[in-house]
């Protein structure tokens, strides 16, 4: 796994001698590695997060792909892609795929301080990227204040450290 496409690579084939140099260089650090294909619509459409707050969604953001080279892509900065965000309306197939994979977390959404669904598309609609439940950034800036409400409450609720 990644965080902000570090490690991560898109190449042609796995033959690319990178592909072989970056699967080995993780290794050798003891880390797992997962191939997956690259979808090919993210270039036209960005990757959409769907994010929820106390277990309620709150707002979604398009970003644009981070992989739009071959090759190994180094880590970025938040700053650095915050131009390519804007605020998006989830389609209702993404909201449903996003409530499914909400459903798979141990103890429900509704235990969740915060969650961020990250989808991109797929021939038959749209596909898990990945669901954040820890240390994932938020776009708060895109949030309504009701929604930035809700996060403070939950957590003042909560057993987080300053909670209640």
């Amino acid at each position: 796994m990644s965080g902000s496409a570090a490690d991560t690579g898109r190449f042609a084939d796995l033959g690319d001698p990178r592909a072989t140099a970056l699967v080995a260089e993780l290794h050798r650090q003891g880390r797992t590695i997962m191939v997956q294909p690259y979808v090919d619509a993210i270039e036209a459409d960005g990757e959409t997060s769907m994010v929820f707050l106390g277990g309620e969604f709150s707002h979604a953001v398009r970003r644009d792909p981070l992989l739009v080279e071959h090759g190994v892509r180094h880590p970025v900065v938040v700053a650095d892609v915050l131009h390519t965000v804007s605020s998006v309306r989830p389609s209702e197939a993404e909201h449903a795929l996003a409530a499914a994979a909400l459903a798979t977390v141990p103890g429900g959404r509704r235990g969740l301080t915060y969650a961020r669904v990250d989808l991109v598309p797929g021939a038959q609609g749209p596909l898990l990227l990945e669901l954040e439940v820890t240390d994932c950034f938020l776009f708060l800036s895109f949030a309504s204040a009701g929604s930035r409400d809700r996060l403070a409450r939950h957590l003042l609720a909560s057993d987080c450290p300053g909670g209640s």
